[in-house]
């Protein structure tokens, strides 16, 4: 499963400890915390995560998949927790892949240390689950409809509006409601979809996509990129673009 970052406090904490984790989420709780029992339930992770091992979860299992990825998945950085463990744990897991120790106070430390995770980001971290309609209000759905279908135009807040048929300042509360973010950040984030879509599926030069999705030119597209995603256009298609 993939694991992306959001924003500077992205968080990949890999226990078999529940409690832990929910400790964690109560004592840090604009991180954006996401928990895996083992590595090897992980697929790819943003570059901006900061990944956290318990070393009493990491078995023999999780220390090949760590030594596997080292070199190639770059995270914000790694932090090991001073909990109990075999000794041979303990000694393989630095050697597979550098990090620092720390206790679980001077962790909550750390993650409240952390800048606030941006709307764009949190919002891109969680894009498949706030562009899915089912479930949803009929005018949420026809929102989203909206958002996906015109991706390519750049609409603004009041062409959305006038589509579903509410006010703009009706369609702003509604959208916070049904999905926590306004509408014209939801509007964006269907935008960056597609081009994410077409970097990892296509070779569309960028100049091409900002015209295509209506950019003013390809730095306005790549702006809006990392402001979501994390990574400008390119670094985004040499890593996920398919083979």
């Amino acid at each position: 499963m993939p694991v992306n970052g959001a924003g500077g406090a992205a968080v990949l904490i890999l226990s078999r400890d529940e409690d832990l984790v929910r400790a964690l989420r109560r004592a840090a709780p604009r991180a954006h915390i996401v928990s895996r029992k083992c590595l090897a339930a992980v697929g790819r992770v943003g570059g901006d995560t900061r990944l956290i091992v318990d070393p009493r979860s990491a078995d023999a299992r999780c220390l090949e998949r760590l030594a596997r990825w080292r070199g190639r998945c770059r995270v914000a950085g790694v932090v090991y927790l001073n909990l109990p463990a075999s000794p041979d744990v303990l000694l393989r897991l630095p050697q597979i892949c550098p990090g620092e120790v720390s206790s679980i106070a001077n962790l909550v430390s750390l993650l409240n240390a952390s800048r606030a995770v941006s709307p764009a980001r949190s919002a891109w971290v969680r894009r498949s689950r706030i562009l899915a309609p089912a479930g949803r209000p009929a005018k949420a759905r026809r929102f989203l409809e909206f958002a996906r279908t015109r991706d390519h135009e750049g609409c603004t807040v009041e062409e959305a509006s006038a589509a579903i048929q509410v006010n703009t300042r009706a369609l702003n509360r509604l959208c916070r409601r049904w999905f926590g973010y306004p509408p014209g950040l939801m509007l964006d984030l269907a935008r960056i979809v597609g081009i994410a879509r077409e970097l990892r599926e296509t070779r569309t030069r960028l100049g091409s996509l900002a015209a295509a999705y209506d950019y003013s030119d390809p730095p306005a597209l790549s702006n809006q990129f990392l402001r979501f995603v994390g990574l400008r256009p390119g670094a985004y298609r040499t890593r996920f673009a398919h083979n």
